[in-house]
């Protein structure tokens, strides 16, 4: 007789409030999180959502929306239900930062779901809010007195970006940092949630396969690629003020590149690997001016199609200024310095309007015999920087020149590269000389089913034909 499976433990009781409820970010993010957990049974026993926004709306109304935005963005079948069920807890209170007399109403609201849901005085504040939006709001929270921890607790999580330079980010954390403690701040990037993003840690420290040769002298570059087929959408205000590089790099792309990069932490709890994460980013060479843009390319999509889909000019979408140079298109070179990087080029790159949507980390091996480096013309490959021409899928406008020759030529996927899935179980070390491991978010990646291979070798090339037996059984084993 089996015994059960240990029950799943829910959290604590709580009432959850997220600031700028109707935007993209809640429908596209917030909302099918919640909906999945819920459907894993995974909240808590008395919970309730409070929806925060300027522009005033009922309960219903903002009900029929989230459920609207459910069936467009959830990440599985969405069961009536178990969504009705969700949404009926939640309810919407109108506030704005530059009207203090909003956020009195929302403690009222607040005190009073708690009385009548039992949260307990338990608060996440979530703010899903354009980012010049989070000091006002904070200051508004903390004047109210809605993050004093009076036997329950509080927390604020903050999406990305966390200001726009060093100086406005300094600036930000000691303003929230007068309001409340260290530990009720979350400075979170949903990045980190992606199986993509998991699967590297895993790659790394639970395979003693890789760790001996993760490091420069075996590896010759590593490419990072985040692609959407998206354009800005109804986002051009912000996306303006933004652009793919502050919007996707310093957080998505540098968190990929950091748990890619990192050394292995003493223990895997949040502060130890924080602390060789932040090691990594502190170790990136700064270019001079004319380095960075000889490394750099930056474009915008202009207009076409995806699929069915017209997408207009960036310039020409709404919010967007007419003579616009915020880039859609980002691509960079980065160069980090210590022992374990030193002379490996990370190549990171990203872009909205592209042909595919895709989350992809390629580790590129050196080339380690006589037979690899002429199969490459006599020299081991090299890093190349793509540069995309496509329209709107898309073809971009560059705004900066490139210099490099080995950026000029466009990628194209080798024959001899070998995917990840296909290296599992079962690969010796020679398998891997000149061979590109690749990461992919299976949910946009399916694994094929896999072909049997007669005769093959790691690289593409035959087998003899007259092999003695112990030799062919060798091969027979890789």
């Amino acid at each position: 007789m089996t015994k059960d499976p240990q029950p799943k433990r829910k959290p604590e009781n709580c009432a959850f409030v997220i600031f700028g409820v109707t935007g993209d970010l809640t429908h596209r993010l917030v909302m099918p999180s919640l909906y999945n957990l819920a459907a894993e049974n995974l909240l808590p026993e008395k919970f309730c959502v409070v929806g925060v926004a300027r522009k005033s709306q009922s309960d219903d109304e903002l009900r029929d929306g989230l459920m609207k935005g459910l069936r467009e963005f959830a990440t599985r079948p969405v069961d009536e239900d178990i969504a009705r069920q969700l949404l009926q807890c939640v309810t919407f209170v109108e506030a704005d930062p530059k009207e203090p007399p909003s956020f009195d109403r929302l403690r009222e609201h607040l005190d009073s779901l708690e009385c009548s849901q039992g949260t307990g005085g338990n608060r996440l504040f979530y703010l899903a809010t354009p980012p010049a939006a989070f000091a006002p709001t904070a200051r508004e929270l903390g004047r109210t007195g809605l993050m004093k921890e009076n036997g329950a607790w509080r927390r604020l999580v903050i999406e990305k970006p966390f200001g726009t330079d060093l100086a406005s980010a300094r600036a930000l954390n000691a303003e929230l940092l007068k309001i409340m403690e260290e530990h009720q701040i979350y400075r979170i990037d949903h990045y980190l949630g992606k199986e993509t993003v998991q699967n590297i840690l895993v790659l790394r420290f639970a395979n003693g396969m890789f760790e001996p040769i993760w490091n420069r002298n075996h590896i010759d570059h590593i490419q990072i690629t985040v692609e959407e087929k998206l354009g800005v959408g109804h986002r051009g205000g912000f996306y303006d003020a933004t652009g793919a590089l502050r919007d996707m790099v310093p957080n998505h792309l540098f968190q990929l590149m950091s748990l890619v990069a990192m050394e292995p932490p003493t223990r895997f709890d949040a502060h130890s690997v924080r602390s060789e994460k932040a090691e990594v980013l502190t170790a990136i060479q700064r270019p001079s001016r004319e380095e960075a843009l000889r490394s750099s390319v930056r474009a915008q999509y202009l207009a076409g199609r995806i699929g069915d889909e017209e997408i207009p000019d960036y310039r020409k979408t709404a919010d967007v200024k007419p003579g616009s140079t915020t880039e859609t298109y980002v691509a960079l070179k980065l160069m980090i310095d210590n022992w374990r990087w030193a002379g490996v080029p990370f190549y990171l790159r990203t872009g909205k309007a592209l042909a595919h949507k895709r989350t992809e980390v390629a580790i590129k091996f050196q080339a380690g015999t006589a037979v690899d480096v002429l199969r490459h013309g006599g020299r081991p490959p090299v890093a190349e920087l793509p540069h995309h021409r496509h329209r709107a899928h898309g073809d971009h406008r560059a705004s900066v020149q490139r210099q490099d020759p080995r950026t000029e030529r466009h990628h194209r996927r080798r024959r001899d590269e070998i995917p990840l899935r296909r290296l599992f179980p079962r690969r010796s070390l020679d398998r891997l000389r000149d061979a590109d491991l690749r990461l992919h978010d299976r949910r946009q990646y399916p694994v094929p089913a896999r072909r049997r291979r007669r005769g093959r070798l790691a690289g593409g090339s035959a087998v003899p034909g007259r092999l003695d037996k112990r030799r062919h059984q060798r091969h027979r084993n890789l």
